[in-house]
C-alpha cells in the first residue's frame, strides 16, 4: 500500500494524447487494451480477465502500459498467466509504453522467459509498426 501511495502522489496530470492518435492504421486483426494506473493485487485479476477476453478475438493484442507506474507480484503473476493462455491460443502479445522501472521488474519476475511471442516497446508507434508486420506475416 505504501508503494501505491508513494507512486500515486508522483503521477503528473497529463493531457490525454488518445485524442491526437490516429487509430485508422491499426490492422483489423489487432486489438488494443490499455492499463491505467498500478497493476497490483486489487486490480490484477480484473485486468487479467478483460485482457484475456479482448485478446481471444485477435491475432495480435497490444497492451498499452504508458500509465502503469508499477506492478506488484500478484499483478505479474496474473499477467503471466494471461500471456500464457493467449499464446497457447495463437495470439501474439505486444506491450507498449513500458517504462524503465516496469521493464526492469519484467526481468526480475522472469516475464522475459515468455519473450518468444512477447515484444516490449517503449512507444505505441513502434508497437503498431511491429503489429502490422506480424499480421502481414500470419
Amino acid at each position: 500500500m505504501k508503494r501505491m501511495t508513494d507512486f500515486g502522489a508522483k503521477i503528473p496530470p497529463e493531457i490525454d494524447s488518445d485524442l491526437l492518435e490516429d487509430y485508422s492504421k491499426i490492422p483489423e486483426d489487432v486489438s488494443i487494451y490499455e492499463i491505467s494506473g498500478p497493476l497490483f493485487f486489487a486490480s490484477a485479476k480484473e485486468y487479467a480477465e478483460v485482457i484475456k477476453n479482448v485478446g481471444m478475438n485477435s491475432k495480435v493484442l497490444i497492451i498499452r502500459m504508458r500509465h502503469v507506474p508499477f506492478i506488484d507480484s500478484t499483478g505479474f503473476h496474473n499477467l503471466e498467466q494471461v500471456i500464457e493462455i493467449l499464446q497457447e491460443s495463437g495470439v501474439y502479445i505486444i506491450l507498449a509504453g513500458v517504462n524503465k522501472s516496469v521493464l526492469n521488474d519484467f526481468y526480475k519476475h522472469k516475464i522475459n522467459l515468455l519473450i518468444k511471442k512477447i515484444s516490449i516497446f517503449d512507444s505505441f508507434d513502434k508497437a503498431i509498426q511491429y503489429s502490422q508486420k506480424l499480421v502481414e506475416n500470419k
